[in-house]
Protein backbone atom coordinates (compact mmCIF):
# COMPACT_ATOMS: atom_id res chain seq x y z
CA UNK A 1 0.00 0.00 0.00
CA UNK A 2 2.71 2.27 0.54
CA UNK A 3 4.77 1.57 -2.48
CA UNK A 4 1.83 2.39 -4.55
CA UNK A 5 1.23 5.82 -2.44
CA UNK A 6 4.66 6.94 -3.08
CA UNK A 7 4.27 5.55 -7.07
CA UNK A 8 1.21 7.58 -7.12
CA UNK A 9 3.19 10.74 -5.38
CA UNK A 10 6.00 10.34 -8.13
CA UNK A 11 3.79 10.64 -10.72
CA UNK A 12 1.91 14.08 -9.38
CA UNK A 13 5.34 15.47 -9.06
CA UNK A 14 5.96 14.48 -12.23
CA UNK A 15 2.73 15.93 -13.80
CA UNK A 16 3.53 19.06 -11.75
CA UNK A 17 6.93 19.86 -13.40
CA UNK A 18 6.44 18.90 -16.68
CA UNK A 19 3.56 21.13 -16.87
CA UNK A 20 5.65 24.17 -14.81
CA UNK A 21 7.95 23.62 -17.63
CA UNK A 22 6.46 25.67 -20.10
CA UNK A 23 5.42 28.56 -17.62
CA UNK A 24 6.37 32.03 -18.68
CA UNK A 25 4.94 34.81 -16.69
CA UNK A 26 2.16 36.63 -17.98
CA UNK A 27 1.53 33.61 -20.31
CA UNK A 28 -1.20 31.33 -20.34
CA UNK A 29 -0.48 27.69 -21.52
CA UNK A 30 -3.47 25.64 -21.13
CA UNK A 31 -3.18 24.33 -24.40
CA UNK A 32 0.91 22.57 -23.22
CA UNK A 33 -1.96 20.78 -19.86
CA UNK A 34 -2.73 18.37 -22.26
CA UNK A 35 -1.40 15.79 -24.93
CA UNK A 36 -4.61 16.81 -26.78
CA UNK A 37 -4.87 20.16 -26.40
CA UNK A 38 -1.33 20.58 -27.70
CA UNK A 39 -1.49 18.40 -30.52
CA UNK A 40 -5.14 20.60 -31.53
CA UNK A 41 -3.21 23.98 -30.77
CA UNK A 42 -0.68 22.97 -33.00
CA UNK A 43 -2.38 21.70 -36.39
CA UNK A 44 -5.15 24.47 -36.34
CA UNK A 45 -2.39 27.43 -35.48
CA UNK A 46 0.90 26.34 -36.12
CA UNK A 47 2.29 26.73 -32.64
CA UNK A 48 4.76 25.13 -30.19
CA UNK A 49 5.75 25.05 -26.93
CA UNK A 50 9.59 25.26 -26.89
CA UNK A 51 12.61 26.21 -24.96
CA UNK A 52 13.72 29.55 -25.22
CA UNK A 53 17.31 30.47 -26.40
CA UNK A 54 17.90 26.54 -25.67
CA UNK A 55 18.35 27.01 -21.56
CA UNK A 56 17.66 25.50 -18.64
CA UNK A 57 15.38 26.44 -16.04
CA UNK A 58 11.63 27.33 -16.56
CA UNK A 59 12.07 29.59 -19.23
CA UNK A 60 10.25 28.89 -22.25
CA UNK A 61 7.71 30.47 -24.17
CA UNK A 62 5.51 30.07 -27.30
CA UNK A 63 7.08 30.02 -30.72
CA UNK A 64 4.91 30.24 -33.72
CA UNK A 65 6.55 27.47 -37.13
CA UNK A 66 4.52 27.27 -40.12
CA UNK A 67 2.32 23.78 -40.19
CA UNK A 68 0.64 22.73 -43.39
CA UNK A 69 -2.84 22.69 -43.48
CA UNK A 70 -4.17 18.97 -44.72
CA UNK A 71 -6.99 19.87 -47.64
CA UNK A 72 -10.71 19.15 -46.98
CA UNK A 73 -12.15 16.63 -49.31
CA UNK A 74 -15.15 19.52 -50.40
CA UNK A 75 -11.53 22.29 -51.28
CA UNK A 76 -10.25 19.01 -53.59
CA UNK A 77 -13.71 18.84 -54.89
CA UNK A 78 -13.57 22.28 -55.73
CA UNK A 79 -10.61 22.64 -57.15
CA UNK A 80 -11.22 19.86 -59.58
CA UNK A 81 -14.32 20.86 -60.37
CA UNK A 82 -12.58 24.71 -61.79
CA UNK A 83 -9.96 22.39 -63.02
CA UNK A 84 -12.94 21.25 -65.73
CA UNK A 85 -13.99 24.20 -66.15
CA UNK A 86 -11.41 25.94 -67.30
CA UNK A 87 -10.32 23.05 -69.96
CA UNK A 88 -13.88 22.86 -71.30
CA UNK A 89 -13.78 26.88 -71.54
CA UNK A 90 -10.29 26.15 -73.49
CA UNK A 91 -11.68 23.58 -75.47
CA UNK A 92 -14.77 26.10 -76.92
CA UNK A 93 -12.16 28.91 -77.68
CA UNK A 94 -10.00 26.71 -79.79
CA UNK A 95 -13.01 25.39 -81.44
CA UNK A 96 -14.42 28.84 -81.99
CA UNK A 97 -11.15 29.90 -83.31
CA UNK A 98 -10.28 32.29 -80.13
CA UNK A 99 -7.17 31.24 -79.11
CA UNK A 100 -5.44 35.32 -79.69
CA UNK A 101 -7.68 36.64 -77.09
CA UNK A 102 -5.98 37.73 -73.95
CA UNK A 103 -9.06 35.55 -72.38
CA UNK A 104 -7.35 32.46 -73.70
CA UNK A 105 -3.93 33.60 -72.95
CA UNK A 106 -4.85 33.84 -69.42
CA UNK A 107 -6.55 30.63 -68.71
CA UNK A 108 -5.23 28.18 -71.76
CA UNK A 109 -1.45 29.67 -71.91
CA UNK A 110 0.57 28.84 -69.52
CA UNK A 111 2.56 31.62 -67.38
CA UNK A 112 6.26 30.73 -68.77
CA UNK A 113 4.77 30.05 -72.08
CA UNK A 114 3.81 33.69 -72.44
CA UNK A 115 6.31 35.03 -70.90
CA UNK A 116 8.45 33.50 -73.43
CA UNK A 117 6.56 34.30 -76.35
CA UNK A 118 6.65 37.96 -75.31
CA UNK A 119 10.29 37.96 -74.92
CA UNK A 120 11.19 36.02 -78.30
CA UNK A 121 8.65 38.37 -80.08
CA UNK A 122 10.49 41.64 -78.46
CA UNK A 123 13.75 39.90 -79.88
CA UNK A 124 13.12 39.18 -83.40
CA UNK A 125 11.42 42.41 -83.67
CA UNK A 126 15.22 43.67 -83.02
CA UNK A 127 16.48 41.12 -86.11
CA UNK A 128 13.81 42.21 -88.55
CA UNK A 129 15.55 43.57 -91.68
CA UNK A 130 13.68 46.81 -91.15
CA UNK A 131 13.57 49.39 -94.67
CA UNK A 132 16.37 52.11 -94.54
CA UNK A 133 15.39 56.02 -94.90
CA UNK A 134 15.45 56.55 -98.78
CA UNK A 135 16.49 60.43 -99.36
CA UNK A 136 14.97 62.43 -101.98
CA UNK A 137 15.48 65.98 -102.70
CA UNK A 138 14.04 68.14 -105.07
CA UNK A 139 15.11 70.48 -107.20
CA UNK A 140 16.72 67.03 -107.93
CA UNK A 141 19.88 68.66 -109.43
CA UNK A 142 20.80 70.32 -106.07
CA UNK A 143 20.10 73.14 -103.72
CA UNK A 144 20.16 76.83 -103.94
CA UNK A 145 22.06 79.12 -101.32
CA UNK A 146 19.31 80.88 -99.40
CA UNK A 147 16.32 78.67 -101.26
CA UNK A 148 14.35 75.96 -99.11
CA UNK A 149 15.36 72.47 -101.01
CA UNK A 150 12.31 69.97 -100.58
CA UNK A 151 13.09 66.61 -99.02
CA UNK A 152 11.37 63.43 -98.49
CA UNK A 153 11.48 59.38 -98.35
CA UNK A 154 9.39 56.83 -100.16
CA UNK A 155 9.85 54.50 -97.73
CA UNK A 156 6.74 52.63 -96.55
CA UNK A 157 5.75 53.50 -93.29
CA UNK A 158 4.19 50.53 -91.93
CA UNK A 159 4.95 47.03 -92.62
CA UNK A 160 3.58 43.38 -91.62
CA UNK A 161 6.03 39.87 -91.27
CA UNK A 162 4.36 36.73 -90.55
CA UNK A 163 6.19 34.69 -88.61
CA UNK A 164 5.88 31.45 -87.06
CA UNK A 165 7.13 31.35 -83.10
CA UNK A 166 6.94 28.69 -80.75
CA UNK A 167 4.28 27.16 -82.60
CA UNK A 168 2.28 30.44 -83.09
CA UNK A 169 1.16 32.10 -86.16
CA UNK A 170 2.67 35.92 -84.91
CA UNK A 171 2.28 38.90 -87.11
CA UNK A 172 4.58 41.94 -86.51
CA UNK A 173 3.42 44.86 -87.32
CA UNK A 174 6.31 48.35 -87.93
CA UNK A 175 5.13 51.28 -87.91
CA UNK A 176 7.87 54.55 -88.82
CA UNK A 177 7.55 56.70 -85.67
CA UNK A 178 10.25 59.27 -86.24
CA UNK A 179 12.59 60.88 -89.26
CA UNK A 180 15.46 62.12 -87.87
CA UNK A 181 17.55 64.40 -90.45
CA UNK A 182 20.84 65.11 -91.06
CA UNK A 183 21.43 67.87 -93.26
CA UNK A 184 24.86 67.41 -93.82
CA UNK A 185 26.10 71.12 -92.88
CA UNK A 186 25.93 70.79 -88.90
CA UNK A 187 22.14 71.33 -88.43
CA UNK A 188 19.44 68.35 -88.34
CA UNK A 189 16.07 68.02 -87.55
CA UNK A 190 13.25 65.33 -86.33
CA UNK A 191 9.90 64.94 -88.07
CA UNK A 192 7.28 63.23 -87.11
CA UNK A 193 6.07 63.03 -91.26
CA UNK A 194 7.81 61.46 -93.93
CA UNK A 195 7.30 64.99 -96.29
CA UNK A 196 6.28 64.66 -99.59
CA UNK A 197 7.10 66.38 -103.40
CA UNK A 198 6.72 69.68 -104.61
CA UNK A 199 4.79 71.55 -102.94
CA UNK A 200 5.04 70.11 -100.14
CA UNK A 201 7.13 71.77 -97.89
CA UNK A 202 6.40 69.33 -94.80
CA UNK A 203 9.98 68.63 -94.64
CA UNK A 204 12.50 71.57 -96.17
CA UNK A 205 15.89 72.70 -95.64
CA UNK A 206 17.78 76.30 -96.52
CA UNK A 207 21.42 76.05 -97.28
CA UNK A 208 23.40 79.31 -96.25
CA UNK A 209 26.38 78.89 -98.53
CA UNK A 210 28.12 76.98 -101.30
CA UNK A 211 29.20 73.38 -100.37
CA UNK A 212 28.50 69.66 -101.09
CA UNK A 213 26.67 68.14 -98.28
CA UNK A 214 25.92 64.46 -97.57
CA UNK A 215 22.36 64.14 -95.86
CA UNK A 216 20.89 61.10 -94.11
CA UNK A 217 17.81 60.04 -92.70
CA UNK A 218 17.63 57.29 -89.53
CA UNK A 219 14.37 55.93 -89.12
CA UNK A 220 12.86 55.21 -85.76
CA UNK A 221 10.49 52.25 -85.63
CA UNK A 222 7.78 51.19 -83.22
CA UNK A 223 5.99 47.86 -83.54
CA UNK A 224 2.90 46.02 -82.51
CA UNK A 225 2.14 41.57 -82.46
CA UNK A 226 -0.40 39.44 -82.91
CA UNK A 227 -0.65 36.05 -82.56
CA UNK A 228 -3.36 33.51 -84.16
CA UNK A 229 -5.58 36.31 -85.41
CA UNK A 230 -6.01 38.14 -81.86
CA UNK A 231 -5.65 41.65 -80.85
CA UNK A 232 -2.76 43.94 -81.07
CA UNK A 233 -0.25 43.65 -78.30
CA UNK A 234 2.08 46.59 -78.53
CA UNK A 235 6.20 45.59 -78.60
CA UNK A 236 8.44 47.07 -76.09
CA UNK A 237 11.06 49.46 -77.02
CA UNK A 238 12.34 50.93 -80.57
CA UNK A 239 14.40 50.59 -83.27
CA UNK A 240 16.62 52.52 -85.10
CA UNK A 241 17.70 52.09 -88.34
CA UNK A 242 20.41 54.76 -90.03
CA UNK A 243 20.26 55.18 -93.73
CA UNK A 244 22.78 55.77 -96.18
CA UNK A 245 23.91 59.26 -96.71
CA UNK A 246 23.37 61.00 -100.58
CA UNK A 247 25.01 63.55 -101.99
CA UNK A 248 23.54 67.09 -102.39
CA UNK A 249 25.30 70.28 -104.25
CA UNK A 250 24.13 73.64 -103.25
CA UNK A 251 25.55 76.48 -105.74
CA UNK A 252 24.71 79.88 -105.34
CA UNK A 253 21.94 81.42 -106.87
CA UNK A 254 22.38 84.31 -109.82
CA UNK A 255 20.19 86.73 -111.42
CA UNK A 256 19.78 87.00 -114.65
CA UNK A 257 18.41 89.21 -117.08
CA UNK A 258 16.25 88.26 -119.97
CA UNK A 259 14.63 90.09 -122.89
CA UNK A 260 11.41 91.49 -122.18
CA UNK A 261 11.56 91.08 -118.43
CA UNK A 262 10.67 93.62 -115.91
Amino acid sequence: MRSLVAAALVLMLSAISIGSACATPGVTLDPCKSKKGYEQLDLKFGLKCIEKGGGGGGDRQYHERPVERPISRREQLNEHNQEVARQKACENMRAAGKQGTARYRRLCVPQKQRLNVRDVIQEEFRRLPLPKGSVVFQPSWGALVNKKEIFFTRTPRDHSYPITLLGQHVVVTTHIKTYAWSWGDGAAERTSEPGGPYPDFTVAHTYTRPQTCHVTLSLTYTATYSVNGGPAQPIAGTVTIPGNPVRVRVVPAHAVLVHGGH
